[in-house]
C-alpha cells in the first residue's frame, strides 16, 4: 500500500484527520505478513484458488 494512496483516503474524508497516514499503512501491511507468515497454506489457497464458490455460479 503506497502512502499517497492512504493520504488521498484522508484528503477525501475516508480515513479520520487525526491519523498518521504512514503508521496506518505500515500497520495494514505489518498485519498481513504476520497473517501470511502463520497461515501460509490457507492463505496461498485463497489467493491461488480465489475466494468464490463456483459450485454454486454454474461452473
Amino acid at each position: 500500500m503506497k502512502k499517497i494512496d492512504m493520504f488521498n483516503n484522508k484528503r477525501f474524508g475516508i480515513v479520520k484527520e487525526k491519523i498518521d497516514t504512514w503508521v496506518a499503512a505500515e500497520s495494514i501491511v505489518t498485519i498481513t505478513s504476520i497473517f501470511i507468515n502463520r497461515r501460509k497454506s490457507k492463505v496461498g489457497q485463497m489467493f491461488l484458488g480465489g475466494i468464490q464458490n463456483r459450485s454454486k455460479s454454474g461452473d
